[in-house]
């Protein structure tokens, strides 16, 4: 027996072989393509986690620090007073009075602030540098 190599089936095979092996190269490439979109992914997480970290290191830090930067101006405001006014009802009082003023300034500046950041003028706002970028 033997066996002749047709030219028609052999011109076959190879036509079957050149998109199977375009598919496979194909399919390696977009295998490729998802293990470094998977490999960025995994990096930016990383990333994200540790961003993550120190802000909720600065959100409890920042609030502590602010508050014993608070008590020591009051206590060097109540102090000063007692310097100059020789009587501790009288340097309490005015270092309430200096609380109380700082107080009333944040509580305004929050009522700005809440007002400039409302949502139509937010949106406005947006609109506003949108049509200026076109």
């Amino acid at each position: 027996m033997s066996v002749t190599s047709d030219p028609a089936a052999s011109a076959g095979s190879d036509a079957t072989a050149m998109p199977l092996t375009q598919t496979a190269q194909l399919a390696t490439a977009v295998a490729g393509f998802a293990h470094a979109w998977a490999g960025l992914l995994d990096q930016e997480l990383a990333l994200a986690q540790r961003s993550l970290r120190w802000f909720l290191i600065a959100a409890i830090a920042v609030p502590v620090v602010a508050f014993s930067v608070w008590l020591n101006l009051s206590a060097i405001v109540v102090a000063a007073a007692y310097v100059y006014s020789d009587s501790w009802p009288l340097s309490l009082l005015m270092g309430a009075g200096v609380q109380s003023l700082a107080l009333a300034m944040l509580l305004h500046l929050l009522r700005r602030w809440t007002r400039d950041l409302t949502l139509p003028h937010s949106r406005a706002a947006l609109l506003h540098a949108v049509e200026r970028m076109t």
